[in-house]
């Protein structure tokens, strides 16, 4: 899937942007996909564990197409992709379905030729300043919320009130699927008990 999502991009001798969550297979699969694309040609810029705004944030603020790997809020045991283009454009309809086709016949070079390079980006993430602090209630339920939302509040003036902020793709607490009214019920019990002002 990486040599063919550079074949299908004519990303040979360009640089794509990746990252992944904390599901059990995440970064195995990143990693499978950064091989294919650098024996392919592409070079990578690895954010390591992201959320998937994250990966769209590295990918507009780098300007490089991008893939997460995520199956969202679906259950433990699955596991998926999300792709965008430069600067967090949505890839064309059907897009998924070539890329499926392109994997079948794609070339894989027996050598390394992209590089790779590690990148923090959570720093660079929500500039905020307020006229008093905030106290805010986080729920991220053993997902990428437990690592993203303290690096990207640090040092602002919030009170973070976090539930469930230990990575876990097993998700022991609830799934993390904030679609489903019964998944709230925590957050929404910790914003009254802490008089916060968001959840």
């Amino acid at each position: 899937l990486g040599a063919a999502f550079v074949e299908l991009l004519d990303l040979s001798g360009e640089t794509l942007v990746m990252g992944h969550d904390m599901r059990q297979l995440g970064e195995e699969l990143s990693m499978a996909f950064a091989d294919g694309a650098r024996r392919a040609g592409a070079s990578i810029v690895d954010l390591g564990l992201t959320s998937t705004d994250l990966l769209w944030f590295g990918s507009g603020q780098l300007d490089l197409p991008g893939v997460q790997f995520t199956a969202s809020h679906n259950p433990a045991r699955y596991n998926g992709m999300k792709f965008c283009l430069a600067g967090a454009s949505p890839v064309r309809p059907g897009f998924t379905a070539e890329l499926r086709e392109r994997a079948a016949t794609a070339v894989i070079g027996e050598k390394i030729v992209g590089g790779y390079e590690e990148r923090d980006l959570t720093a660079d993430l929500v500039p905020m300043s307020g006229q008093r602090r905030l106290r805010v209630v986080v729920d991220a339920g053993n997902g990428m919320g437990g690592l993203i939302v303290p690096a990207v509040l640090a040092d602002r003036e919030v009170d973070l009130i976090g539930l469930y902020m230990d990575l876990d793709g097993t998700f022991p607490n609830h799934p993390a699927n904030p679609l489903e009214p019964e998944n709230l019920v925590d957050a929404c019990s910790a914003v009254r008990e802490h008089c916060a002002d968001l959840g």
